[in-house]
């Protein structure tokens, strides 16, 4: 049904909070990102901490270039965690503080961004490392 109705009930099934999971995601998948329909089910998603949602924010974090976007996904405890190790070593530091900050960065990584150009980043990490103690 979700797929064969008009635009604004799309978006009022995307934001709304009993839409199955499923759903969600099938509405995620037809809308391109950064379409209001699919900004809406994956944050749908991203509330429910639901594990579907670590795929959209793995793609973020794979099709964006740098962006606020990328930023609040290598933020975000649901972005997968081989993607934080492959971008541990981004040119933007903005990037790699979102990355010591993350709770799903691996210590090994926090460790080597300990030792960071970026002041910055290596208190982050630090400050990561004695969270997780």
């Amino acid at each position: 049904m979700a797929e064969d109705i008009a635009r604004d009930a799309q978006l009022a099934i995307a934001q709304n909070s009993n839409t199955p999971n499923e759903i969600l995601e099938k509405l995620a998948h037809r809308h391109k990102w950064n379409t209001d329909i699919h900004t809406l089910a994956v944050k749908n998603l991203i509330l429910r901490s639901s594990e579907r949602a670590s795929k959209f924010i793995g793609k973020y974090i794979k099709d964006c270039p740098f962006s606020l976007s990328r930023l609040f996904a290598l933020l975000h405890p649901l972005a997968p965690t081989h993607l934080l190790i492959k971008n541990y070593r981004s040119s933007y530091w903005l990037e790699r503080y979102a990355i010591a900050q993350n709770p799903s960065t691996p210590n090994y990584i926090l460790e080597f961004l300990t030792k960071d150009a970026n002041r910055i980043v290596c208190a982050a990490a630090k400050a990561s490392i004695l969270k997780t103690g």
